[in-house]
């Protein structure tokens, strides 16, 4: 059984088609004005319960600012194996988009304290696995699996449809 947890989206739509899996929607903290990275603190008590209440044995989260938390709860209340996945490396992404530079050092922080939290970390490409491993990371519980995807069934939209119905 999967189950996906993913943030409520802004329209009513699904944005996940997912079958086999169930998708569950938590509160999205970006409707009270706040940041997105907010979101990863009502997902983990969402998910600890969901681990609590079942025989859950892998709990697999994309890497953001405060997923940490997912390690460090879920490994000490929990049997649970935290998988991260590391597909970008925040800091610089920070640096790059020009807002709030002067949080890149804590970014940086704490996606090595993710990847120390989680019991195995995934990266999709061999120079962020190289950064959690100077940031003093056991380089074999990180293993690089790059991205794949179906591109009969995945293609993008066309750049003027996207934009008038993603925003």
């Amino acid at each position: 059984e999967v189950t996906l947890l993913a943030p409520t989206p802004r329209e009513a739509r699904p944005v996940v088609a997912a079958a086999p899996a169930a998708v569950r929607y938590s509160p999205n903290v970006t409707r009270l004005g706040l940041p997105n990275s907010l979101n990863s603190l009502v997902q983990v008590w969402l998910v600890l319960g969901l681990v609590l209440r079942r025989q859950v044995d892998v709990v697999y989260v994309r890497a953001a600012s405060l997923t940490f938390l997912f390690g460090l709860l879920l490994r000490g209340w929990t049997r649970a194996v935290v998988v991260t996945e590391h597909h970008g490396w925040l800091a610089a992404e920070r640096l790059i988009s020009g807002r709030r530079t002067w949080l890149a050092p804590l970014e940086r922080w704490l996606q090595v304290l993710d990847a120390r939290c989680a019991r195995r970390v995934r990266t999709v490409v061999p120079g962020i696995r190289q950064r959690l491993a100077d940031g003093g990371v056991e380089a074999a519980r990180v293993m690089v699996i790059g991205n794949a995807a179906d591109t009969e069934a995945i293609r993008p939209l066309p750049r003027e449809p996207a934009l008038h119905r993603y925003g």
